[in-house]
C-alpha cells in the first residue's frame, strides 16, 4: 500500500499528502497517463502512419507497414517527414496568397 501511494505520488497520478477528495477509490482508479492503449507505441506508431499519409506515399497498408522491421519503420517516417518539410515553403506562399485575398 505505501509503494502505491509513493508510485501515484512520484509519478504525479494523486496526492494521498492532500486533503481527501471527493473519490475514496483514487488509491485503485486509472489515470489517464496510465492508460497503455492511448500512450502505447503501437497508437503512436499508427497515429504517425497516419499523419505522414504512409499508404498515400508508400503504398503500404497498415497491416503491411507493421510488419516491416523498425529500422525500415524508422526510415520511412524519416522520408516522409523530409517531404513534409520541403512542401512547407509552397505551402507557407499558398496561405500567404490566400491571406492576400482576404
Amino acid at each position: 500500500m505505501i509503494l502505491r501511494e509513493a508510485y501515484d505520488i512520484t509519478y504525479g497520478l494523486f496526492n494521498h499528502d492532500s486533503p481527501p477528495t471527493e473519490n475514496p477509490l483514487n488509491l485503485v482508479a486509472l489515470h489517464p497517463d496510465e492508460d497503455i492503449d492511448e500512450n502505447s507505441a503501437l497508437y503512436f506508431t499508427i497515429r504517425r502512419y497516419h499523419r505522414y499519409g504512409i499508404y498515400k506515399r508508400f503504398g503500404l497498408n497498415l497491416t503491411e507497414f507493421l510488419a516491416l522491421p523498425r529500422d525500415y519503420v524508422t526510415l520511412l517516417f524519416k522520408i516522409a517527414w523530409e517531404d513534409v518539410l520541403a512542401k512547407k515553403p509552397e505551402l507557407d506562399d499558398l496561405e500567404t496568397r490566400l491571406d492576400d485575398l482576404t
